[in-house]
């Protein structure tokens, strides 16, 4: 095989290469913001609104923060079960910001049980 028929084959190799490592990032990150609609709708009669998700590297799993406005940010860890995730913090969401049973006592875990069914 002459030099420039490896060199044109090696390119090749690379960008088969690294466009499947682009496909593979994508199948397993879904559309966060697509995800939460679909909870939304099903589990809280699109019932929370002013609600935006991304992605982050985090501590935890899953944090929601409230802004001043009364709009809410989702954040998911990048290693993180997307869709477990959304349906826990959309229940944080879902009960008053100011209910002490917000974080995880017996209103939240009234919430959780949205999703057994």
């Amino acid at each position: 095989m002459r030099r420039f028929e490896k060199l044109v084959s090696g390119c090749a190799t690379l960008i088969i290469l690294w466009g499947g490592v682009l496909i593979s990032h994508r199948v397993w990150r879904p559309d966060l913001n697509r995800e939460f609609r679909k909870i939304n709708h099903r589990y809280f009669a699109d019932g929370l609104h002013g609600v935006r998700v991304e992605y982050r590297v985090l501590e935890y799993e899953g944090e929601t923060r409230k802004y001043s406005n009364g709009d809410f940010l989702i954040l998911i860890d990048t290693e993180g079960d997307a869709s477990r995730i959304l349906r826990h913090e959309s229940c944080h969401i879902f009960l008053p910001w100011d209910d002490e049973n917000r974080n995880h006592g017996g209103s939240f875990k009234d919430c959780m049980r949205r999703f057994e069914q």
